[in-house]
């Protein structure tokens, strides 16, 4: 995903990345133009599920990268908090949760805690 092709826009408390090649038709109803990037949170800025899922691990900072026999990749489905001390985790912020290099969502990093920000509705039972 490249953001140099479009403008961003901010309505309410979402940002959403609109694409400049894309076109409305009259007469088309059009379920979503752009990509939600996140939602602003007071001065804060939190980034969304399908932001996540539209990047590459190497489009973003902070990136936890596990093997997918970890026994915490079903732990971050289920949403749970996750003990990450033994990973190389030395920064704190917004980090990508990746399995094998696939993105599955967003958490923040704090002290060898990683807080799941892994959509409710998406959650594994």
């Amino acid at each position: 995903m490249h953001l140099n092709k479009g403008t961003i826009k901010v309505k309410k408390d979402k940002v959403i990345w609109l694409n400049s090649d894309f076109q409305a038709y009259k007469g088309y109803r059009v379920l979503r133009s752009g990509l939600l990037l996140g939602q602003l949170k007071g001065k804060h800025f939190e980034p969304s599920q399908s932001l996540a899922l539209a990047l590459c691990p190497e489009q973003f900072k902070n990136v936890l990268n596990f093997s997918i026999e970890d026994e915490r990749v079903i732990k971050y489905l289920k949403g749970e908090t996750l003990d990450v001390k033994d990973l190389d985790s030395k920064t704190s912020g917004w980090t990508l949760v990746c399995v094998n290099n696939f993105p599955l969502g967003f958490a923040k990093l704090s002290k060898g805690s990683l807080k799941n920000k892994y959509a409710k509705g998406w959650r594994y039972q």
